[in-house]
């Protein structure tokens, strides 16, 4: 299937080759379904965004799949060739008037661009493979699994970790005090505190942006 023309592939397969994406999707239906029934997900709602994200799955390929087997027609691609030719042998008598004997390169000039532009239409109608043009679909799934590895690598952390550690400035740029000597103090401090933030933080905003506020300074 990473072949740079599957479809030639298939064709000549003597055995059904099956259908590799649908095989994955079914397998991962079946593990969400074991996940499901062994009480791991404990909320309806990641029930409902895991079989999401599957049918989501399904669906891409779905698309993918018709790009891949859905060619332009022969019939269309043959009307263009010719119609492409004879307006190439036509363009030297249009621009002889003109130009004179500088319709020949003008015409070589004209032609390339018009046979690079349907030879660009042909590349570009199957971006599966490995040829030049081709979508680098292996190094996408290989950057998926390796974010994946470092992502699945690191045991989630507990929210009080980082939350209440000291080096969590709750009121930077105003006091580097961490989360512990915040904790002791009243609401009115800290409802202060952030008054002074708010302040300290908006004088460094350009005074052309400035309004006055309720409190009668300077504000965004």
């Amino acid at each position: 299937m990473l072949t740079s023309n599957p479809r030639q592939i298939i064709k000549r397969a003597k055995h059904p080759l099956g259908n590799l994406p649908l095989e994955i999707l079914n397998h991962l239906t079946v593990y969400i379904h074991t996940i499901i029934a062994a009480s791991q997900f404990r909320a309806n709602i990641y029930q409902t965004q895991a079989l999401n994200a599957v049918m989501t799955l399904n669906d891409i390929q779905a698309n993918t799949d018709r790009i891949l087997n859905t060619p332009l027609p022969l019939a269309y691609a043959i009307a263009i060739s010719q119609l492409t030719w004879v307006y190439i042998l036509i363009l030297p008598f249009q621009l002889y008037t003109t130009l004179g004997m500088l319709s020949i390169p003008g015409t070589l000039f004209a032609a390339y661009m018009i046979l690079g532009f349907a030879s660009i239409g042909r590349e570009i109608e199957n971006p599966f493979g490995h040829d030049v043009n081709d979508l680098p679909l292996d190094d996408f799934c290989n950057q998926l699994a390796v974010d994946i590895d470092i992502i699945a690598a690191t045991a989630p952390k507990d929210a009080e970790t980082f939350v209440k550690s000291n080096q969590n400035q709750l009121m930077h740029p105003l006091s580097r005090s961490g989360y512990g000597q915040w904790e002791e103090s009243s609401i009115e401090e800290i409802r202060d505190a952030l008054k002074r933030k708010s302040l300290r933080t908006q004088k460094n905003v350009q005074p052309g942006l400035r309004r006055r506020n309720d409190w009668g300074k300077e504000d965004v």
